[in-house]
């Protein structure tokens, strides 16, 4: 088996994420929508910054949410830069980022990036109890846990609603 890093670079935007959102939002267009937004869990969270950090506004989605992201694979994997595209997504567009208590500190309430994001027309919110991953992948039989990913999944719900 490969190494994750090697597994994941089989997976560059430009040669492949960005055809295939680009394949989604022309459908989803060919049906009459308008306004399209993106939520990314974890590492796809690097996929809705890099649609958001993307350069011709006609080609960026409109809002994008984030759960626990992880969008370190930018420098882990491709050798860019994750704060400068975590600045630019939420420079471009308004973003919700619902942040684990264990999630990269340049994400956490009062960095660059957070400022960045809520300057910008975005939130993030913190669930300081909660790890890593929680929303898609925790243990809802744990009460918090539960309480804590319906929130995330409900604010993430109204964000759309308003942003879009």
């Amino acid at each position: 088996s490969l190494p994750l890093g090697e597994w994941l670079a089989k997976f560059p935007y430009e040669d492949v994420v960005k055809r295939d959102t680009k394949d989604c939002k022309d459908y989803l267009k060919q049906k009459g929508v308008e306004s399209i937004g993106a939520i990314g869990f974890c590492w796809g969270v690097w996929a809705v910054a890099k649609e958001s950090a993307c350069e011709g506004e006609e080609d960026r989605i409109k809002c994008g949410v984030g759960c626990h992201p992880s969008i370190l694979i930018e420098s882990f994997v491709f050798g860019g830069d994750d704060e400068e595209l975590a600045m630019k997504a939420s420079d471009n567009v308004p973003l919700l980022l619902n942040i684990a208590g264990n999630d990269k500190e340049n994400l956490m309430p009062g960095s660059k990036v957070a400022e960045n994001v809520t300057t910008n027309g975005g939130s993030l919110v913190l669930y300081e109890d909660m790890v890593h991953g929680w929303v898609s992948r925790g243990d809802y039989t744990q009460e918090d846990v539960k309480r804590s990913g319906m929130n995330a999944l409900s604010s993430a719900l109204e964000f759309f609603q308003k942003k879009l």
